[in-house]
């Protein structure tokens, strides 16, 4: 059954009600992810935890040094970006090794690198790390899909995001443009970026091609973070009057805040699709091939429909 938008009254008021759902059940969304957290800890040593506690403290020690000191981390960084551009190619493969690399879970640090590559290249950047992200991300994908599948696997297990359109995605009846089409929003969507390059491993139905077409055709997203390094190059410049960096600042939480609200409104959107398919496909669901999210196994039955979507998210 394809992914198709809603057309009869009932299920575009039901899609509707699922989206709004989204909006009002913010303490319940919390609530769910601490549960989830609180599981995951629990599987610890009591030696593994206090490592957890102490290494967490850390973190946030160090973020709090960097809100208090942000204007000499920006010094550095333009320092250091000035330094970089000078290594002319050796600096662009080196780059491109570093972006490349970080796309294999579980390294971390793709957002500091494009806003990076922002300051040192700027706009002009984007054909370098477009090309760095989109082949790291494929292949990550690939090593994951058909030599680490255990692995995929079980990172998949961790995503129930994941989990519902792996379910879409290995649809018999879609054709190849509408999951193409699934896949490209789903790397528009705000998914930790080497973690769904890995987990999205699992799901049998993705070619590598159209993995990395999805990636290809998305790529335009990184202009963001490549605004982002312009603008704090900038503000590191020692002539920039404090009002100008305040603009600066605020251009950029404003346009971060935007793309923001766009991804999560498209992921949201997407989501809202996606489980309306599954309640619709109901009984024929299993003789579809899919697998793992189960229409009647999770209760949605009808008139509770609403209330089930809330409570299994």
């Amino acid at each position: 059954m394809p992914l198709e938008l809603p057309t009869d009254r009932m299920s575009l008021n039901i899609a509707s009600s699922a989206i709004d759902g989204d909006h009002n059940t913010i303490l319940g969304s919390f609530q769910h992810a601490n549960d989830r957290f609180q599981r995951w800890f629990d599987r610890f040593s009591i030696s593994a935890k206090v490592g957890i506690i102490i290494g967490s403290g850390i973190v946030v020690l160090l973020q709090i040094w960097a809100l208090v000191n942000y204007q000499l981390i920006i010094d550095k960084m333009v320092e250091l970006s000035d330094h970089w551009r000078l290594w002319g190619f050796k600096g662009i493969v080196l780059l491109f090794l570093i972006v490349f690399a970080i796309s294999f879970p579980p390294c971390v640090g793709f957002n500091m690198c494009s806003v990076f590559a922002g300051m040192v290249y700027g706009f002009s950047g984007w054909p370098l790390l477009a090309l760095a992200a989109v082949s790291g991300s494929t292949a990550s994908f690939a090593l994951f899909k058909y030599l680490l599948g255990t692995i995929a696997d079980e990172m998949m297990e961790h995503s129930d995001n994941l989990k519902l359109f792996a379910d879409v995605l290995t649809d018999p009846d879609a054709t190849f443009a509408q999951n193409l089409l699934v896949l490209t929003l789903l790397r528009f969507s705000p998914l930790p970026y080497s973690f769904s390059n890995g987990a999205m491993g699992a799901i049998p139905g993705i070619p590598v091609v159209s993995f990395a077409i999805a990636s290809a055709i998305s790529s335009p997203k990184y202009f963001l973070q490549l605004f982002v390094g312009t603008q704090l190059r900038d503000i590191g410049n020692g002539n920039t009057s404090a009002s100008t960096k305040i603009a600066k600042f605020t251009s950029i939480l404003i346009a971060t805040g935007a793309f923001a609200a766009a991804s999560y409104l498209i992921f949201s959107r997407m989501k809202a699709k996606a489980v309306e398919q599954q309640r619709l496909g109901g009984d024929n669901y299993e003789e579809n091939g899919l697998n793992g999210f189960t229409y009647e196994e999770d209760g949605f039955d009808g008139d509770d429909y609403e209330g089930k979507y809330v409570e299994w998210r």
